[in-house]
């Protein structure tokens, strides 16, 4: 492994970096884009044979072509991807954007539509005593007694700390519902009083 790995890096990372600029050029002028292709296909593959590590045998550089030859044709292809897109294509990227910068109204979005508040406590709870279930299998291997004492402290810890995320994951959602009726309750009087 040669200074190829390194080139193909930069010449992989300089074609994705640039394929909106070259999208552009396809769009405007596609002669020029070719011209640049076959360029770039060009200095890679003098690149590419300058930089062989050990014996440059036929094979060695018509493989250093071919690869060459592949970037440049990469090149032409990632600028023509970028020109496919319709301006529906155009227009639902920005619609996805907006939704994205638009702030969640909690109260309305999800409690009136009738969702419930579920914490995620319980699930990384659960997964946490699942772990320390499966990391107690370590004991089935030689272990020293400091490390026995070690891996069993840990086992523990993450078991209790399971048990107690999933209490209390428990316990906060009982508290937001019973927060939610008492809010339903007290608007539910007001607009009846």
């Amino acid at each position: 492994i040669g200074p190829q790995v390194y080139l193909s890096f930069v010449m992989t990372f300089g074609i994705f970096s640039t394929s909106y600029w070259t999208g552009n050029l396809y769009k405007t002028n596609n002669p020029l884009l070719m011209l640049f292709s076959a360029i770039i296909t060009i200095a890679i593959g003098v690149l590419f044979t300058q930089t062989i590590v050990g014996e440059a045998t036929s094979l060695i550089i018509s493989l250093a072509w071919l690869c060459a030859l592949a970037f440049g044709v990469s090149l032409y292809g990632f600028a023509k991807m970028f020109t496919l897109d319709s301006e529906e294509d155009r227009r639902v990227v920005v619609d996805f954007f907006k939704k994205l910068d638009t702030p969640v109204d909690v109260e309305k979005e999800v409690f009136g539509a009738g969702k419930k508040q579920i914490s995620a406590f319980p699930l990384v709870g659960g997964t946490m005593i699942v772990m320390g279930a499966l990391l107690s299998l370590i004991f089935l291997t030689r272990l020293g007694q400091q490390e026995q004492a070690i891996v069993g402290a840990l086992i523990s810890f993450m078991i209790i700390f399971g048990i107690a995320m999933i209490y209390f994951g428990k316990k906060s959602e009982i508290r937001g519902q019973a927060a939610r009726e008492a809010a339903a309750n007290e608007s539910g009087a007001s607009r009846n009083g």
